[in-house]
């Protein structure tokens, strides 16, 4: 079952590879900072078109490869997002980030996280939201927490599994979208204890328009990806208005507890003056986990077919190791525990040859034994900044295979479905499948 368990979390985390974390220097010195080799790009846009570019080709890493190749393997000057960056590559640059963030470095994010996810009312900048963010989901997600959403999260996955794919017109469906909608949904259950399918469905589509302008080039017309982002941010805050108002009420009314979710959590919260959270710092910070939270474990969870597809020999080990009686307990203790500019990419290390031997091929083995060397295999990042939501991820993953590879094998029914980035990998085709129901 470890066996098992290590191959769908590090598979399906192999699949988010493009996201990248960014980095502000703390320099002592007013002096301007010396860059290593590399180039700028076009004015004000820099290099951010050909980063955008390659990632809607799918192939985010040539643009990290290429660089380290012609300039540096451990550090390369380019532009993005209107800043001249310096890129650090490798174990060494990954564990300098992650061994100094709050004391040489700090974390920043591109403008365009700013202009989408923190309202321009608010007086958060996306740095400042994520903080609050870590501070208050910790409650939610923290090993006791996460042994009381195993049933709900079980709940979910059935219904969801036999709501939308057992009822599939001629056993096909578009994994794809299917599956993001089913983190959707969980997501608004255990953060907003939100169950009304109207309400969920009402904006859950905006969310990947909004997704695709987080790392989009800033030019705000209409018809930009960064525009329809903007937009789509704006619908769903105006979505979530009367769902706030509606529980700030029960709360006042003592209808519901506050400490049930996250969402009741943060109405009653306050801020360092004592007063509460407005509607929309909540509207700003609920935004952000729900986007957090759902896309990237989409991303997760699609690649995990799209693999298991092509190897049905992994297949039936998974479902092997699956075999688990009916009305089955996950033992939570079992379960394995996301001033000058310096980007950080995974790319320099998760597809260099040098440490993953041929990495465009799927080896679940290449993690047996020892596994990786240090700061070579950073999926959830590392240091202060390294992803909160890590077990509950792998916990949300793990429930929806068991339900979903007990249930069903399944055929990839485009064999050449080509990959793109938007900004995590995406099949272009949404992932089309031929289900097949196991045998009772």
């Amino acid at each position: 079952m470890d066996l098992i368990l290590s191959f769908l979390v590090i598979l399906g985390l192999l699949s988010i590879l493009s996201f990248s974390f960014v980095f502000l220097f703390r320099g002592k010195s007013n002096n301007s900072p010396r860059f290593p080799p590399g180039k700028t790009g076009w004015p004000l846009l820099g290099e951010a078109p050909e980063f955008v570019a390659l990632g809607r080709n799918g192939t985010p890493d040539r643009f990290v490869r290429e660089r380290m190749e012609k300039f540096s393997p451990e550090v390369f000057k380019t532009s993005l997002w209107g800043e001249t960056i310096a890129m650090f590559c490798g174990p060494s640059g990954n564990k300098f980030l992650f061994s100094n963030e709050n004391k040489l470095v700090a974390s920043w994010w591109p403008p365009t996280m700013d202009k989408i996810i923190a309202s321009k009312d608010s007086q958060n900048d996306f740095t400042l939201l994520i903080k609050k963010l870590r501070k208050n989901l910790m409650e939610f997600i923290k090993p006791e927490a996460l042994q009381k959403y195993v049933p709900i999260m079980d709940c979910i996955a059935m219904q969801h599994l036999e709501r939308e794919w057992s009822s599939a017109s001629n056993n096909t469906v578009k994994a794809f979208p299917l599956i993001k909608k089913f983190t959707f949904e969980l997501v608004c259950r255990i953060f907003m204890n939100i169950e009304d399918p109207n309400q969920i469905t009402s904006f859950a589509d905006k969310f990947g328009i909004l997704a695709a302008g987080l790392l989009a080039v800033p030019i705000d017309l209409p018809g930009t990806t960064f525009n329809r982002a903007i937009k789509a941010a704006n619908f769903i805050r105006k979505e979530l208005s009367p769902i706030l108002k509606e529980r700030r009420d029960q709360l006042a009314e003592k209808k519901v507890v506050a400490a049930r979710d996250l969402l009741s959590h943060l109405l009653i919260t306050t801020n360092e003056d004592g007063k509460h959270l407005t509607e929309m710092e909540v509207g700003d910070l609920i935004l952000s986990v729900l986007e957090a939270s759902h896309d990237t474990v989409s991303t997760v969870l699609t690649f995990v077919l799209y693999y298991l597809a092509d190897h049905p020999d992994v297949y039936a080990q998974v479902l092997a190791g699956f075999s688990i009686p009916k009305g089955w307990k996950v033992q939570f203790e079992t379960l394995p525990r996301a001033c000058s500019m310096v980007f950080w990419s995974v790319y320099s290390t998760h597809k260099d040859p040098k440490y993953f031997s041929n990495p465009e091929e799927f080896d679940p083995s290449r993690f047996d034994g020892k596994g990786p060397l240090p700061y070579t295999f950073v999926p959830f990042g590392g240091g202060p900044s390294m992803c909160p939501g890590s077990e509950f991820a792998r916990l949300e993953a793990l429930i929806f295979m068991h339900r979903l590879v007990t249930k069903f094998k399944w055929e990839r029914l485009n064999p050449n479905e080509k990959i793109i980035n938007e900004p995590t990998p995406i099949p272009a085709d949404g992932l089309p499948i031929q289900l097949f129901a196991h045998e009772d």
